[in-house]
């Protein structure tokens, strides 16, 4: 039985292997590797409000606007 078990593993680690080499071989496959060999110094980082820059919500005023688009637009 326990001889079952390690045959079956063996088999599903090659499947597995199998897979990650044809994956590697298409082109998202090369994509990611050429990702990963550019390093972690090239990966952005994203603190504090950094993808709004300096400008901070307003949502009421944001509001405001969706409602009176129309009005705003007549009135031109």
């Amino acid at each position: 039985m326990a001889g079952t078990a390690t045959v079956a593993k063996e088999k599903a680690a090659s499947l597995i292997d199998a897979a990650k080499a044809r994956m590697a071989e298409t082109t998202g496959g090369k994509i990611a590797t050429a990702i990963n060999k550019m390093g972690n110094n090239d990966t952005p980082t994203f603190t504090g409000n950094s993808l709004a820059g300096e400008r901070q919500a307003n949502p009421e005023a944001e509001v405001a606007a969706f409602v009176n688009r129309d009005r705003d637009s007549k009135s031109a």
